[in-house]
């Protein structure tokens, strides 16, 4: 018999990008969320916030007439290229960020047709398939540890198991990406049996964001952060590699793609091991490993078809 894992979420929550402006410690800063429902969000800051940090936060939509202003709390933080911050709304606000979300879904059908049902809970002999994620700019570093080497058909309590020490971490990443649809409880097409992992087919999604923001009305003063709070995107296939890009080095985007690559070849899976090292290679171009690999996988994956 199978155990239960809880999801440590009690609302929902959907991708969207909003700008916030952020009180905490006696400052203000501009950020931006990656998820924000009912009960809370998830930002990216330009600022380390400390978990159990009050904050006081002023969301905006420009679809919408008023600002979301509420109370929240730090509940963790992640720490790679950016700073990630999950907040949790505090009970009884006088603006209701419940009444906020459903017109923000209203005001924007696009960014409602994002909102997933995630379980409650899953026995932990539940298996899980790849969809399509979204680019690796937009998932926390916990995520993309799920995804790195994961192989369709696993289930929820391997998963947990190979975490080691960070199953917290781990079980809140899972539910995360069943809520941005990476993952599903359904393979692709019905299929009954596990299959290779897939991380890339087709288009990738679309960034989702809902009317442009500015925060104008909140904080005429406000001026724009002077590094931006996003990261370098990948590029599309087929694109030119990214301008400044140094011969011989290998950024830290182009170093995970080059894994996950890796990790699919050794699954088997050689079409979409060949996506995500040209990937890598449009990032560090003329990368020597790189492009040894991919000279290996695509004579193997002629063989395979």
């Amino acid at each position: 018999m199978g155990r239960y894992i809880i999801n440590p979420r009690r609302a929902p929550r959907v991708p969207v990008r909003l700008r916030v402006r952020v009180g905490a410690a006696g400052a203000e800063f501009a950020a931006e969320t990656r998820d924000f429902g009912p009960g809370g969000c998830l930002m990216v800051t330009p600022r380390v916030i400390v978990p159990g940090a009050p904050l006081r936060l002023v969301i905006e939509d420009l679809a919408l007439p008023e600002l979301l202003k509420v109370s929240a709390g730090a509940v963790w933080r992640s720490l790679g290229e950016r700073a990630w911050v999950g907040v949790a709304f505090q009970p009884h606000q006088a603006h209701d960020p419940d009444a906020w979300f459903r017109r923000l879904l209203e005001k924007n059908p696009a960014v409602a047709a994002r909102l997933t049902h995630v379980p409650e809970a899953l026995d932990d002999r539940t298996r899980v398939f790849l969809l399509d994620p979204p680019e690796l700019t937009e998932l926390r570093p916990d995520e993309l540890a799920v995804l790195n080497g994961f192989v369709d058909g696993v289930t929820v309590g391997e998963l947990i198991e190979d975490a080691g020490g960070s199953a917290r971490e781990r079980v809140r990443a899972i539910f995360a990406l069943l809520e941005k649809r990476a993952l599903s409880l359904t393979p692709r097409g019905g299929q009954q049996r596990p299959r290779p992992g897939r991380l890339a087919g087709g288009d990738r999604p679309v960034e989702l964001r809902a009317s442009p923001p500015t925060l104008a009305r909140a904080f005429p003063e406000a001026r724009p952060l002077e590094r931006p709070l996003q990261a370098e995107a990948l590029p599309a296939p087929g694109a030119h590699p990214i301008r400044g890009a140094v011969l011989g080095e290998r950024s830290p985007a182009a170093q995970t793609e080059l894994d996950l690559g890796r990790r699919l070849a050794a699954a088997g899976n050689y079409a979409a091991a060949l996506q995500h090292l040209r990937h890598a290679l449009l990032l560090s171009p003329r990368d020597p490993a790189i492009a040894v690999l991919i000279g290996q996988y695509a004579f193997k994956d002629r063989r395979i078809h």
